[in-house]
């Protein structure tokens, strides 16, 4: 195996499952950044091997419309049923 295989990015698809977050607390850590932490006890199989990862969430926007966000997972426990962005 040589450098190039042995440092060489490989992309891993999950398969989408959908889970219903209720918030449970949330801190203002810089004046323009928030941890917010979910309860969720359908968290079977979630993972997030790389800190590059992120995950969709998505909101009712006042208007009603759909709206899909990006976030980065902080930390989860599946036996905790808890997930932070």
């Amino acid at each position: 195996m040589n450098i190039v295989e042995k440092h060489a990015v490989a992309r891993t698809r999950f398969d989408l499952g959908w889970r219903t977050l209720k918030v449970a607390d949330k801190r203002l850590l810089t004046p323009h950044m928030l941890r917010v932490e979910f309860s969720c006890l359908e968290l079977n199989g979630f993972t997030s091997p790389s800190p590059d990862d992120h995950v969709k969430l998505l909101f009712h926007a006042p208007s009603g419309e759909k709206v899909m966000r990006d976030f980065t997972p902080r930390a989860w426990s599946e036996t905790e049923g808890a997930f932070a962005l």
